[in-house]
């Protein structure tokens, strides 16, 4: 705990913090994050995935799992070294819903959702294979579809499946819903959050986006390097290069990837102002593959990307309407 606490300071010189003290509530943010994972990388020998910060916010917690690492590692069902299902909130009555990040997201994608979500509603977040540096990320979506629903099906034993993603994560969810239903099994629901376009389908195709162009990787580069942490700032950049390594993987998967139809599936379909208005033709082609089982709501004065980088007051938006949502679907009524 001293060890981690002096790394803290570093970190956020300035500000008093306890060891029960939130890191993002006292100014950490994604790139403090990385600096912090990395600091104690070195001064413990321990490598955490960034998503461990989400379970793992305060100084105590964060020590208690550091000591657990050091003990034999976790494995999941499908024999990998760690699960790559990440405990959100595991409290709350509520049937869970799963979450899949964006390409080259992380857990830490879901975190201003965790913190305006009914405190009823447990959440698990799947952490891409591949964030840790330990394993190739899967190059299709069917097979991060196939490897979270291996997870899932021992989460979830009843059965119950609630499944949600962002971008291309409502991608992947859907994959993995055709998959279930390949194999008889049901879907409660699905979740979209701001979802990209099904980029193949009956009849329609879509153009890869562009890649990171230089001038973004050097900003980006430019942030880390300028947050105060220069001891950091080359492994940090790797990193964050890997993740823009995993994000162009995740997107040819993205554009390789030929969506069935599937009736009768609920659907809640959020989606920011700004796809609304400027590409309607992501509801359309989603309304082909789904029919009348999708509920579309806009989420007024958001955007595509405050909502995949975690703008706070975009997201407290988008979740109050998942609030209502579900609670709508809970309790049996119309969305």
């Amino acid at each position: 705990e001293r060890r981690i606490a002096a790394i803290w300071a570093d970190l956020l010189p300035g500000v008093a913090f306890g060891i029960d003290d939130d890191f993002f509530e006292i100014g950490g943010h994604s790139l403090l994050a990385i600096s912090l994972v990395e600091r104690v990388r070195r001064a413990t020998g321990v490598d955490l995935p960034l998503a461990s910060l989400l379970a793992t916010p305060t100084v105590a917690s964060l020590a208690a799992r550091v000591d657990e690492a050091t003990g034999p590692p976790r494995t999941s069902p499908g024999g990998q070294d760690s699960t790559c299902l990440v405990p959100l909130r595991t409290g709350g009555s509520r049937v869970p819903l799963y979450l899949i990040p964006p390409a080259a997201g992380t857990a830490l994608s879901f975190r201003e959702l965790v913190v305006n979500a009914d405190p009823d509603q447990p959440l698990y977040c799947f952490e891409p294979v591949g964030n840790d540096g330990r394993a190739e990320p899967h190059d299709t979506v069917e097979a991060m579809a196939q490897h979270y629903l291996t997870e899932l099906r021992v989460a979830q034993p009843d059965g119950r499946f609630r499944i949600g993603g962002s971008c291309l994560g409502a991608i992947v969810a859907w994959e993995m819903a055709r998959q279930l239903r390949a194999d008889g099994s049901p879907v409660e629901l699905l979740v979209f959050l701001d979802p990209g376009p099904p980029h193949s389908g009956p009849g329609w195709s879509y153009q890869l986006p562009s890649t990171r162009s230089f001038g973004q990787l050097i900003s980006s580069t430019w942030d880390i390097v300028t947050s105060g942490q220069l001891l950091d700032a080359a492994r940090a950049v790797w990193r964050r290069n890997a993740f823009d390594r995993i994000g162009r993987i995740h997107y040819r998967a993205q554009l390789s990837y030929v969506a069935e139809a599937i009736e009768g599936l609920p659907i809640i379909w959020l989606e920011s102002e700004e796809l609304a208005r400027d590409k309607p033709e992501f509801l359309r082609q989603w309304r082909l593959l789904a029919g009348d089982g999708l509920t579309p709501i806009v989420v007024p004065g958001t955007t595509h990307d405050g909502l995949m980088t975690g703008q706070a007051a975009e997201i407290r938006a988008m979740t109050e309407e998942l609030n209502r949502a579900m609670d709508a679907v809970e309790h049996g009524r119309a969305i």
